[in-house]
């Protein structure tokens, strides 16, 4: 069965396991030290049993600054300083991941896993090889280990993990998450004793509210909880594990000792760490050895473990992780008054856990709607926040108005000004630009150089694109006057700007590779509103449209028509270029009667008027 499980996981160096509450299978990266891991189905918290094939086996370190000792281990682990290593060595000299052990066609192989200094087997740096049981394995320089015979009895990971043998916790005393204070207070009628004991714990309570009020990093954060439990628990060693959710495991954040033990080797029951996270309550082991149900590892015996106590993280019904403590060669080391402790630390550390995430949430979506409205206008930016828009992943088709501006001759104006002056430059060129496209409902969908893309009716279809397009085009032909004149003095070049407009179906949607996409608009409706606006220079114009635009705006542009060729189209295509807007009050003016021009302000609103009657406002570009 198991074997099957794995096979069937598909993923090259993954296997699986069924969960023993629902019979799905979970996922088990071979490489990571997780032992406890939650099943994505029904969310059980499951020990990681030994991946098939494999056996147990002794690692004696024998050699190096790690303490020397014998450590039963499961023939699929990765030795190394870091905490996510499945036996972690304390050696500055090696990695964090140095090196693999795993079983492969029925043989136990080491890989180094890029380590800085070296595995060597007989005396030689290796990069993956068989290794017989009784070899001599040196990481780095001066660690040096041996591999013995296979261990009988069942297999898994334990050391600096979870122990998968510790099962059972038929004694322990169980706390409600939600009842930790009312623990605190209960005995509050109790002897002197007892009373400065619950006062001191309460005092704890007040310390950590105040002590974790600040703290927002999770590595800090669970060292500190550490810090005021020893301050006033009688444990000798202790752990702060937090879930992590890229794998759905847990993970070990922070690992204390009172005794000198080094951290590295510390031990912890997964059956007690895991029944904490299933049903949510605290637990408190008197004496380990003495639970009938409670199959003790050998690890643990080793290591004389006692008394043990637990707490998830827990904050409204959101599990973060678990706190774990652990007392050596005492019996019922820890009372109920340590347990309470416990259960409300734990708590304090998943409020901030919660606020810290809330806290990069609100920062990730600040970053976000900071890039949006560098595209958007600021009302669609609140739309797609409220997620009244929704901006799909892929492409779909749309019908949009593309609008193109590029400034004249500007590669030989800028090759006589300092870099710093052109960057100011276009910077404050774009500002006023852009300013315009926002103005006008549009989205600005590119820079290309000194270039501007914009388009209307992406991601929102556009009722009077067209008509939004040219006024912003016209005012944008305003506010460059208006540029050149207030910039006059700092010896900028005066610009000239060409706008081309189109409007038309197009491809909509993502662009781009895996590590850097952009929302774009594709098509033969985008490549036409690109010639059109090069050909201004040609035709000695500002603004062209195409006839297609035209046809939509119905008469409301004050434009003449031309016939030129297009690259890439083979007949001839009319193009008109656009003097101003024509708009009387109380709906369109069809009178044809040509009109002054007129020089306008940023912003101004011009009238024209034929002889005494003032036929309506009309903007015409400078």
């Amino acid at each position: 069965m198991m074997e099957e499980a794995v096979e069937r996981s598909g993923v090259p160096g993954i296997g699986a396991f069924p969960c023993p509450k629902c019979g799905e299978l979970v996922s088990v990266d071979e490489a990571s030290s997780c032992q406890l891991r939650q099943c994505s189905h029904c969310s059980w918290w499951a020990s990681t049993p030994s991946v098939p094939g494999s056996a147990t086996f002794t690692l004696e370190v024998v050699g190096g600054p790690h303490p020397k000792g014998s450590f039963e281990l499961a023939a699929h682990t990765v030795l190394g300083r870091g905490t996510e290593a499945g036996f972690r060595i304390a050696d500055p000299d090696v990695s964090r991941r140095h090196a693999r052990l795993f079983i492969e066609k029925g043989q136990l192989q080491i890989e180094d896993l890029s380590s800085r200094n070296g595995t060597f087997v007989a005396g030689m740096r290796i990069g993956r090889v068989a290794v017989p049981l009784g070899a001599e394995i040196r990481l780095g320089p001066s660690t040096l280990v041996r591999l013995s015979r296979p261990a009988e009895g069942p297999a898994g990971p334990v050391a600096s993990g979870l122990d998968p043998w510790a099962n059972g916790v038929d004694g322990a005393v169980r706390a409600s998450c939600t009842a930790e204070m009312a623990g605190l207070l209960s005995d509050a009628q109790g002897a002197p004793e007892r009373l400065a004991k619950t006062h001191k714990k309460l005092q704890l309570v007040y310390s950590a509210v105040e002590a974790l009020s600040t703290i927002l990093e999770p590595d800090e954060l669970v060292e500190r909880i550490l810090d005021l439990l020893f301050g006033v628990v009688p444990a000798d060693r202790g752990a702060v594990l937090l879930f992590d959710t890229r794998n759905h495991c847990l993970q070990t954040r922070a690992v204390r000792s009172r005794t000198g033990q080094a951290t590295e080797t510390l031990v912890i029951s997964s059956t007690i760490v895991g029944r904490v996270l299933n049903e949510r309550l605290g637990l408190l082991v008197e004496d380990t050895s003495r639970d009938r149900a409670l199959d003790v590892g050998k690890s643990i015996v080793a290591q004389d473990i006692r008394s043990a106590l637990a707490a998830p993280i827990l904050y409204r019904e959101k599990l973060f992780g678990a706190l774990y403590l652990d007392a050596v060669g005492r019996v019922a080391a820890f009372d109920r008054d340590d347990l309470d402790a416990g259960m409300a630390l734990a708590r304090q550390a998943a409020i901030r856990l919660e606020n810290a995430e809330l806290v990069r949430q609100v920062s990730d979506e600040a970053v976000a709607r900071a890039d949006l409205q560098r595209y958007l206008p600021a009302h669609l930016v609140s739309r797609v926040f409220n997620k009244e828009i929704e901006l799909k992943p892929g492409g779909v088709r749309a019908d949009v108005t593309v609008l193109f501006t590029d400034l004249r001759d500007f590669t030989r104006h800028s090759s006589s000004m300092q870099p710093e002056q052109v960057i100011e430059m276009l910077n404050a060129y774009f500002e006023e630009m852009v300013d315009v496209v926002f103005k006008y409902g549009g989205t600005l969908d590119k820079y290309i150089g000194d270039a501007l893309m914009a388009v209307w009716g992406s991601p929102l279809p556009c009722d009077d694109g067209p008509m939004q397009a040219v006024r912003c085009a016209l005012e944008m032909q305003a506010r460059v006057g208006a540029f050149n004149q207030l910039n006059e003095g700092k010896g900028w070049p005066a610009l000239a700007m060409g706008v081309g407009i189109n409007a038309g179906p197009a491809l909509v949607g993502n662009l781009g590779a895996s590590r850097r996409m952009e929302f774009t608009v594709l098509g033969h409706t985008v490549n036409m509103a690109s010639r059109l606006e090069s050909l201004n220079k040609e035709l000695a114009s500002k603004i062209l449209i195409s006839n297609e635009v035209w046809t939509r705006l119905g008469g409301r542009v004050l434009a003449q028509p031309r016939q030129v060729r297009v690259k890439g189209v083979e007949e001839p295509v009319t193009v008109h270029s656009v003097e101003g807007l024509y708009v009387a009050e109380g709906g369109p003016q069809r009178e044809r009667r040509r009109s002054p021009r007129i020089q306008v302000a940023v912003d101004a609103e011009a009238y024209l008027t034929i002889g005494s009657r003032r036929l309506g406002a009309i903007v015409i570009s400078a």
